[in-house]
């Protein structure tokens, strides 16, 4: 591509700025936030499981960290794509009340449950973000958003099964 075509590519490349794209933005750089949370809290869980559930547990988290630590780099690289920078503050607390820090001495049964809770409401509020992006007529984050919500409820289900 010479680079006048590369100019040219690059002007018609739309740039953020409508209110609708600003709201799409700001949903995934809250998703982005609430996912390396829900990392954290997942983490402790595999760390700290015990009792009869313990390699099962530990294995499950495993694979949900891993799925979220990919999502995120996913998350992130559509805000860029949409034009604005990655921020994070996971200072701030979550949309969703959740997630609460992990108690490392908490039955087994208690982590699972917490984070069968936490799935769920990222779930719904990743609903939230499909419905956005839609508006924004945006498919690429609504397609994001949505495979999301379908692992969340995914691992909610399986997570839940364990203590069901």
């Amino acid at each position: 591509m010479t680079m006048q075509a590369e100019k040219t590519t690059m002007a018609r490349t739309p740039k953020i700025g409508s209110r609708n794209d600003m709201a799409v933005s700001e949903g995934l750089i809250r998703a982005l936030a609430d996912t390396y949370r829900l990392i954290i809290k997942t983490h402790l869980c595999h760390w700290n499981i015990t009792g009869t559930q313990f390699h099962a547990v530990h294995e499950m988290t495993a694979t949900f960290y891993q799925n979220k630590f990919a999502a995120a780099d996913d998350l992130a690289e559509r805000v860029r794509a949409l034009g604005r920078p990655v921020t994070l503050d996971l200072t701030d607390a979550p949309r969703w009340n959740g997630p609460a820090p992990q108690d490392a001495g908490a039955p087994a049964g208690k982590m699972i449950g917490d984070l069968v809770h936490d799935h769920h409401q990222f779930a719904t509020c990743l609903r939230e973000l499909v419905e956005t992006a839609e508006h924004a007529r945006d498919p690429a984050t609504a397609d994001l958003a949505t495979e999301r919500v379908a692992f969340h409820e995914k691992a909610a289900w399986m997570l839940g099964a364990l203590i069901a």
